[in-house]
């Protein structure tokens, strides 16, 4: 990834995605919009994804330290 010249902020889960993008930039530097666009959509779709995934995971752990506030209060 460091060699694909991703920054650190770049470097997740949708990474090679991103990767695949910037190569299709790079090969095709005129029409790039046109010929990319299923790799643009694929890195967004991705972004959007992880991000709902990060928020159902948030969320799980949110009630499970809830529920155990909950019992140790009980107790």
């Amino acid at each position: 990834m460091i060699a694909a010249g991703l920054g650190s902020r770049e470097r997740d889960y949708c990474a090679p995605v991103l990767m695949a993008w910037r190569k299709c930039k790079a090969e095709r530097t005129i029409f790039y919009p046109l010929f990319c666009l299923h790799f643009r959509h694929a890195y967004l779709e991705c972004q959007t994804k992880d991000q709902i995934l990060r928020m159902k995971e948030y969320e799980r752990e949110l009630r499970l330290m809830q529920k155990e506030r909950a019992v140790a209060t009980a107790e």
